[in-house]
């Protein structure tokens, strides 16, 4: 008991060094670990380059991929999409688009957006205006006496020809025209790709005089 005593008077004289310490050697000891972990991962580093700086092509001969298609869908981004209209005109001043930054509608005209006050780019030019976003532009509409409000005269046939008013934008042919239409092959569309099983079976077997059989 009186060593207990001894120990537990010894421990309220000295806890703040003993605490003291215990941080220090914790503190070493996660050094320590650190200083492990980063040699390692310094010797990983080095095989990886190692491993890397040894690789050979398996088609060095092959073409170079085409990057134009990522060039123009990364350009595409940056564009300024085209704000849907309303089914009518009541209360809109001018056809708007939206800012890249702050997806607020500004004008088509502006270069700075007056929310955010950063630079937008130029908009969409009035020749591909589609105030209904059906695909085809108000010049377009307004040519052929279309609606250039009215979203749903895309999917219409005017002239009865087989092909949409927007198909014929796309094929750049006349839509109050039955006789102006694309080639009838291009309207082929592949519905669905079915597998068919063949069944083989033999009807006869001949042997053969060195003993196999056919």
């Amino acid at each position: 008991m009186n060593a207990l005593r001894q120990l537990g008077a010894l421990f309220r004289a000295h806890y703040d060094k003993l605490i003291t310490i215990v941080v220090a050697a914790l503190l070493v000891l996660s050094g320590v670990y650190v200083g492990i972990k980063l040699a390692g991962q310094g010797s990983e580093q080095n095989k990886f380059v190692i491993w890397h700086s040894g690789l050979t092509p398996a088609k060095p001969n092959a073409a170079a991929s085409d990057l134009k298609p990522y060039d123009n869908a990364a350009a595409k981004l940056q564009d300024r999409p085209q704000l849907p209209a309303w089914s009518n005109a009541l209360f809109v001043a001018e056809a708007r688009s939206w800012c890249v930054q702050c997806r607020l509608p500004i004008s088509m005209q502006a270069e700075i957006c007056p929310f955010c006050g950063e630079g937008v780019g130029p908009g969409p030019t009035p020749i591909d205006l589609d105030s209904d976003g059906d695909g085809m532009p108000d010049v377009w509409e307004e040519e052929y006496g279309f609606d250039p409000r009215n979203p749903d005269d895309g999917a219409r046939d005017y002239d009865r020809d087989g092909w949409t008013n927007v198909e014929e934008f796309k094929d750049a042919t006349n839509p109050t025209n039955s006789a102006s239409h694309a080639d009838w092959p291009d309207k082929l569309r592949i519905v669905r790709v079915e597998a068919q099983p063949f069944h083989l079976l033999f009807k006869s077997v001949s042997t053969l005089p060195d003993g196999s059989r056919q």
